[in-house]
């Protein structure tokens, strides 16, 4: 009934052609899209500071990640760290409102983030409107195994986020400024655990952005270097009391 009433409205006003000039007067129509409905796409790398003992550990770290787990840490930002995020709506091909966060299929060195941009521009540019699980990152940008050991690195899961402009910017906000218990360690602390790798969870709290990373990175694997080298001289002399 609400809905015939205002059809007629609307048909009353536009047979009086003075009337219905005044109204398009003062309610012009929009030929462009809102800034903050404008299509944006960001790529952020969650830090995951590691570090083995073996070469062969290193390199079944250089593998594509489980579905599962990959489902598991998105789901796992989206209830804690993007608890309250709208969800992702793609309303014209550059035009779309709250977010979607699509994670690569493996992780890299973190300092190389400015090497995949080529790789994220492309997939943002041909995104599906319905989006993948993941994207694919190039076996070439996979670390190789070293030979000297134990092997500290700072290594990352790139994620595109993809949205509307406001909703990313905001989602990015709060990941810059994420907290320990905003952020599912659990899995990770699972995923390396099969492997025997040490995960440092305290360190895992940063995401990094395009042009921050470098000297943060670098940081942070001097101050594990640091610590395992204090942790191994307070075994050997804990080891030479024993003895």
């Amino acid at each position: 009934m609400r809905t015939d009433a205002h059809l007629a409205s609307a048909a009353w006003v536009a047979r009086q052609p003075e009337r219905f000039a005044a109204l398009r007067k003062r309610h012009r129509p929009h030929f462009f899209v809102p800034d903050d409905e404008l299509l944006k796409a960001v790529t952020v790398k969650w830090c995951i500071p590691v570090a083995a003992r073996q070469p062969a550990v290193v390199s079944s770290l250089a593998g594509r990640l489980r579905p599962e787990l990959l489902q598991e840490v998105v789901e796992g930002l989206f209830k804690k760290l993007w608890r309250k995020a709208t969800p992702f709506e793609r309303l014209w091909p550059q035009r779309a409102r709250g977010f979607a966060a699509v994670p690569a299929d493996r992780l890299v060195v973190a300092s190389r983030l400015k090497r995949l941009t080529s790789t994220t521009d492309r997939f943002a540019a041909r995104v599906p409107a319905n989006l993948p699980a993941c994207f694919a990152v190039p076996a070439r940008e996979c670390f190789t195994p070293h030979r000297s050991c134990p092997w500290v690195e700072v290594l990352g899961l790139p994620i595109l986020l993809l949205g509307g402009a406001e909703d990313v910017d905001t989602a990015l906000v709060l990941a810059s400024a994420a907290h320990h218990d905003d952020l599912p360690l659990q899995a990770w602390e699972r995923f390396f655990g099969e492997r025997g790798v040490a995960f440092f969870a305290g360190e895992a709290r940063h995401f990094f952005f395009t042009g921050l990373a470098e000297e943060l990175i670098e940081q942070i694997k001097r101050e594990l270097c640091l610590e395992r080298a204090r942790h191994s001289r307070a075994r050997r002399s804990r080891l030479r009391h024993v003895k």
